[in-house]
């Protein structure tokens, strides 16, 4: 936590700014699986419909909320860890 204190998720600046996020926004990411809390952080590396984020937290902030844990990976036989549709939006608390 001392290099990296909040969870992040990284998108593209320009995908970005059509959702109205800024870099530091706290977002929800949303599948059908479920949801977990991320902060944005713009990145050019990324294609306009990918984000990308990390898993080590927990709680309301665990990645693997996102996963649907009833389908593996061809051949290697553990879930898919990335290519899983969601959604992103800013986090209203109220």
């Amino acid at each position: 936590r001392e290099q990296c204190p909040n969870p992040p998720v990284r998108i593209q600046p320009q995908t970005a700014e059509k959702a109205g996020i800024r870099s530091g926004d706290l977002l929800i990411i949303e599948t059908p699986t479920g949801s977990c809390k991320a902060v944005a952080e713009l990145t050019e590396g990324l294609q306009p419909d990918v984000i990308q984020t990390m898993p080590g937290w927990e709680g309301e902030e665990n990645v693997n909320n996102l996963i649907p844990w009833n389908e593996f990976a061809p051949g290697i036989g553990t879930v898919s860890m990335h290519s899983t549709m969601c959604r992103v939006n800013k986090y209203d608390a109220g």
